[in-house]
Order: structure tokens, then C-alpha cells, then sequence
């Protein structure tokens, strides 16, 4: 080898040393980029330096590793979600007492500055004063700069302005009668002493700022033993009034407000139903609005203003009246286009623990599942399960107008957030609703003939087993559940 080496530099020295020249090149650049990054961790580690802390919060699946040779990306990683981030996590109960402070940055914005008929391209920096006081006390914003209304709602809102943020309407998108455009709220109230529910939805279809939409209230009262009651009530385009600011809709009759951080619901549906009822949200059990697109333009939206808190009501219906002060409430708020859109779904509330999951799936877009456990004092866990497990092995059915639906006997599944945090869920199903409906989410009764696919409202028992820092906590309670299933037409 070494003499194959001297004899091509004797032979061809220009292009030896042109060689060997590009190679200690190539050297010195890997040598100077792991040095940067090494530099970067470091000052990440000194909490001396700007930007210090205890903890290095990255992407998923970032390690550190790639901080140290990341080439031209790897110092300006985002990480979205503030809001929930702040309010849920480092809020958590498992994580807060041992948080001595936080502070948020905003960096890498590319702005440009317009002065003396001149651009300039910039890079914009952004804190928050009295956060990063409690950071860096030695290099921060002087005493004289206080937060501005905005950095104060962002990070400490009042309970009115958290609900605000996270619960309001959506302007729909230009391509909204393609994408099948729907947004509604829901809420549910659920009786322990008697399992009596009620489900409530508050829908708005198709683009409302052009006229062209309706919108829906939907009904269903249960009881153990007795039939569902339904009711649905359309309403027409000039009747539909969404909020882009607040959680307010008026639909017709019916109308939800926010009221010094309560929701008022009131509504007159079709069959003699009607109600009045008041929520009280347990803001510490909740899940921060977020949204997922696909390629072809796929939208879906979803928050969780309460997953538990007090309803105090009535309700009217053919069956009788329904008195309530001590139900426990539901709400959350969905929006996209929902054209050939399937989903599992299901919570279930204790008083030690509660749970909230979900899967949503479309033609081209299949997400994998979200499962996130609650304590009374917060965020307990987020857990990422690769499916939610249908089992339909059984022989009972759901019947529709239009057909007949087979009901799944059991729904399960399970997630790995580390070797001491794991999950493991699974519900009996007890009975189910089903209803029509078609791909294109067209109601009208012709189409409703031609779905081949049920929408089931489900209730079941929930047995949630969670290992948290390797302790084992476990909750038994009935809750609702909703998935698809194929719809077999009556011949």
C-alpha cells in the first residue's frame, strides 16, 4: 500500500496533492462542525450562559446527537405547542415540583425592517420579561419592563381567556364545500347516582360566512334499561351566528355562551326536547387545541375545554324532566372537513383519574393514537398507542332506518411511553347507537340509503390500568366510546 502510494505521488504529484488538499478540507469541516455543536450543548448545559437551563427540550425523534452534526437546520428546531406545553406539562403534577422556572423564547423569526426607503432582513428574538428575570436573573430585561397584556395572557390567562384561546369557530377554508366542512361543540352530562346521560352537539356545515351551510341540533337521552330518546333539529344558514373570538353560538333556538368562565347551554330541539344547563369546567383537566393536515388538504381540529366538571340543569323530553346539580360534564370542540373521515374516540372520569383518547384517520392521512391521563391536580401522562383495537366477535347489532350495524364487544388498546410509564386500557361495550353515514357526509335520506358505513355512540365499561414512575394506579367506570363499522342494508 505504501509503495502504490509513493509511486502515484511521484507519477502524478498535481493530482496527489490536489487529492490529499480536498480531503484535509473535507476533515477540518466534520472537525469544526462537532466542534460547534459541542459548543452549542455545552453553553445549552451552563446555566450561567443565555439560553441555560436543566433541560434540553427537543422535536420527537431529535436526540442530542444530532445538535452536534445537524448541518444547516440543526440550530433553529422548534417546538410547537406552547400553550399546552406551559399550561399541561410543566404544570403536570409530576412535573411542577420540580420546576424551579420556566421561560419561553422565541427565536429565529425572519422579519424584515422597512426604514428610509430600505429593507433589511432580520432575525427576530422574542421573551417574556418577568419569565426570564426567573431564568436569568444576571442577563435579562431590566425591572422597568413589564409583560405586556398579550405575554400575560399567553402564559397566566385568566380561566375566561384560557377557554377563549382554546374553544371558538374557525373561518373555513376557500376549499370547505370540497373538504366536507363541519364544526361543532359537544358536551355530555353523565348522572352517577342513576347512569342517566345526555349528549349534546351543536353543529355548523359548510362555509356559514357565504350563507351557504345549516346547521344541526342533535339530542340523545339515555338511562339503563330504556331506549335512547333522539331528537335532531336543522336550521337554516341566516339562523347560524358562530364566534371567532369566543366559544358563543347561537343555532336557531339554541345558543352556547361563555359567562364569567361558565358555559350556558340552552336549546329547544324536535320532539318536545329542550334544556338548560350550566358547566363548570375543571380547567386542570384539559387538552390544548391542536390540528392535523393531510396532503390533499385534509383539515381536523380538535380541543378539550373540560374533560371533566360540574353540570347543574334540567331537561325536558317526552320521557319526563331530568333535574341535575351534581352530574358530571363534557365539552370539546371539532372542526375540519370531514369527507371520508373515521376516528376512535372515548374518556372516561373518576375522582382519582381520568382519560381522554382518539385516533383519527382519513383517505390519505392516518395519524396514530393520542391517550392522555388526567389526575384532579393535572396532566398525568400523554401516551402514543399504535391502534386502537376493535373487536367485533360477537353477535349483536345496532339498527338503523337503512340497515343494520354490527356492535364491537370490546375496545382496547395499549402504549409504552418508557420502561416505568405504561398503559393499558379496555372496554366492555354495553350497548350502541348507530348512525348512517355516507363518505361525503351528505344527510339527505337518498344518500343515507346508499352508506355502507355506521357511526356508533357507544357506553361501556372502562378498566384503565396506568403505570406511572413505576407505580400501578388503576380506574373502573363506565363511560361513551365512538367508532365506525360497516352498515349492512335491509334487503
Amino acid at each position: 500500500m505504501i509503495r502504490l502510494l509513493l509511486r502515484s505521488l511521484f507519477e502524478r504529484p498535481r493530482r496527489t496533492a490536489l487529492f490529499l488538499l480536498g480531503y484535509a478540507l473535507g476533515v477540518a469541516v466534520v472537525t469544526s462542525l462537532l466542534s460547534v455543536g459541542e459548543a452549542v450543548l455545552n453553553e445549552a448545559r451552563d446555566k450561567d450562559l443565555l439560553g441555560g437551563g436543566d433541560v434540553i427540550l427537543l422535536p420527537l425523534g431529535i436526540d442530542v446527537e444530532s445538535l452536534k452534526v445537524g448541518g444547516a437546520t440543526a440550530l433553529f428546531y422548534k417546538i410547537p405547542g406552547l400553550r399546552f406545553l406551559e399550561r399541561s406539562v410543566l404544570k403536570s403534577p409530576r412535573v411542577e415540583p420540580l420546576l424551579a422556572a420556566s421561560s419561553p423564547r422565541f427565536a429565529g423569526e425572519q422579519l424584515y425592517l422597512r426604514a428610509h426607503g430600505r429593507v433589511t432582513p432580520v432575525v427576530a428574538l422574542g421573551t417574556v420579561p418577568s419569565r426570564e428575570r426567573q431564568v436569568l436573573p444576571g442577563c435579562s430585561w431590566p425591572d422597568s419592563f413589564s409583560d405586556l397584556p398579550e405575554e400575560r395572557g399567553l402564559l397566566d390567562p385568566t380561566p375566561e381567556e384560557q377557554l377563549c384561546q382554546a374553544d371558538h369557530f374557525h373561518a373555513p377554508p376557500p376549499e370547505a364545500a370540497r373538504l366536507k366542512w363541519a364544526e361543532w361543540h359537544y358536551f355530555e352530562v353523565f348522572d352517577p347516582a342513576t347512569r342517566r346521560f345526555a349528549y349534546l352537539s351543536f353543529q355548523v356545515f359548510g362555509d356559514w360566512r357565504s350563507g351557504q351551510s345549516f346547521g344541526g341540533i342533535l339530542v340523545q337521552l339515555g338511562r339503563p334499561g330504556r331506549p335512547v330518546e333522539r331528537s335532531i333539529r336543522l336550521v337554516q344558514g341566516r339562523e347560524v351566528h358562530p364566534s371567532l373570538e369566543r366559544p358563543d353560538l347561537r343555532l336557531g333556538p339554541a345558543y352556547v355562551t361563555l359567562e364569567g368562565g361558565e358555559y350556558h347551554v340552552k336549546f329547544s330541539g324536535a320532539a318536545g326536547m329542550s334544556g338548560d344547563i350550566r358547566f363548570t369546567p375543571d380547567l386542570k383537566q384539559s387538552f390544548a387545541a391542536g390540528e392535523i393536515r393531510g396532503d390533499s388538504g385534509f383539515v381536523s381540529g380538535y380541543a378539550v375545554p373540560f374533560l371533566r366538571g360540574k353540570a347543574v340543569g334540567s331537561i325536558r323530553s317526552p320521557g319526563g324532566e331530568w333535574m341535575f346539580d351534581q352530574a358530571v360534564g363534557y365539552h370539546d370542540h371539532n372542526w375540519g372537513g370531514w369527507k371520508d373521515v373515521t376516528w376512535n374516540w372515548g374518556k372516561v372520569s373518576g375522582d382519582s383519574m381520568s382519560l381522554l383518547y382518539g385516533q383519527v384517520s382519513a383517505a390519505d392521512h392516518r395519524q396514530p393514537g393520542f391517550a392522555a391521563l388526567f389526575s384532579p391536580q393535572g396532566l398525568l401522562g400523554i401516551f402514543r398507542p399504535d391502534s386502537v383495537q376493535v373487536d367485533f366477535g360477537g353477535a349483536r347489532f345496532a339498527r338503523t332506518p337503512f340497515g343494520v350495524s354490527p356492535v364491537p364487544r370490546r375496545v382496547a388498546f395499549r402504549a409504552l411511553a418508557s420502561e416505568r410509564d405504561s398503559l393499558d386500557v379496555s372496554i366492555s361495550v354495553v350497548s350502541a347507537e348507530a348512525t348512517p353515514l355516507p363518505a361525503d357526509r351528505d344527510f339527505r335520506p337518498a344518500a343515507l340509503r346508499r352508506a355502507t358505513r355506521a357511526f356508533l355512540q357507544m357506553r361501556g365499561d372502562y378498566t384503565v390500568r396506568a403505570r406511572l414512575d413505576g407505580a400501578s394506579r388503576v380506574l373502573r367506570s363506565p363511560g361513551p366510546a365512538e367508532t365506525f363499522a360497516p352498515l349492512r342494508h335491509a334487503d
